[in-house]
């Protein structure tokens, strides 16, 4: 069942260097909980049932896979949610995605990145807009995940 694979592929990302996800989670010092490594049942009962179409996320995405640290989510809640996930600060407002912001201001994604980032036009290089930047939700670890990609 999906609670079972869930579990297998996190224990298996986190703990086999063979697993070509163990570079991003193993290597990295993500690990699951003793009490969830060992036992299929234990953490079962720390997260029940997987709601449909929902996965395994960690709230705080520098820490490992504990009952305090896991929720299910939905994809977009996990893509939100990653290691170079942003925040987006646009005219005051705050949003979790580009897609928020450009729905709330009636406008394309493309143009919340130009407003926070700045773009190249023409040859010509446009500023961000006043008010209007992004940042790394995990910091300095963010950052350097980041640089390497």
């Amino acid at each position: 069942d999906r609670e079972y694979i869930c579990w297998a592929n996190m224990i298996a990302r986190c703990h086999n260097p063979k697993n070509k996800r163990y570079k991003d989670y193993g290597a990295a010092g993500i690990i699951v909980c003793e009490a969830w490594k060992n036992s299929f049942k234990a953490f079962f009962d720390d997260m029940g049932s997987c709601p449909e179409g929902f996965q395994i996320d960690r709230i705080d995405n520098t820490k490992g896979y504990t009952k305090d640290n896991c929720r299910w989510a939905s994809p977009k809640e996990n893509m939100a949610n990653r290691s170079v996930s942003r925040v987006w600060h646009v005219k005051g407002y705050t949003f979790k995605s580009s897609s928020d912001a450009a729905t709330f201001f009636g406008v394309t994604a493309s143009s919340i990145n130009a407003w926070c980032r700045g773009r190249i036009a023409e040859g010509r290089y446009y500023p961000p807009k006043e008010n209007c930047f992004t940042e790394l939700i995990y910091g300095d670890r963010a950052r350097i995940l980041e640089q390497s990609l």
